[in-house]
């Protein structure tokens, strides 16, 4: 997991084996797909994926407190104000879309999980 986030190097680095014992463990995963070791490694990146997306939805709500906060105690004749809101409003936007996407792949994967526990 530590190799797909921070590359080869710098994860046999951080945890004390050898680039070419990852290169053996991924191709270990890749030609026995649901073996032991597979299984750990999609385990495991379902949890930093789930970790990640709870942190991103408690930035994203901070953030929006704030900015609705700014919006309602900034002057609105303003144009610096007005520009900066609008700007915050498009970001929210994007990252709004985002989340969606990622709460589809997410649902899709469990899905997916779930199937193949049958």
């Amino acid at each position: 997991m530590t190799a797909m986030v921070k590359g080869d190097r710098e994860a046999a680095l951080e945890c004390g084996v050898s680039r070419r014992s990852i290169y053996r463990w991924r191709a270990v995963v890749a030609k026995s797909p649901d073996g032991e070791l597979a299984q750990s490694v999609r385990a495991k990146k379902e949890r930093v994926e789930q970790a990640w997306a709870d942190e991103l939805n408690e930035a994203i709500l901070a953030a929006t407190r704030f900015l609705h906060r700014s919006a309602e105690e900034g002057n609105p004749k303003d144009p610096s104000m007005v520009h900066s809101i609008a700007g915050a409003l498009k970001m929210l936007s994007e990252v709004s879309i985002g989340q969606k996407l990622l709460d589809a792949r997410l649902s899709r994967k469990v899905r997916s999980a779930r199937k193949k526990a049958r």
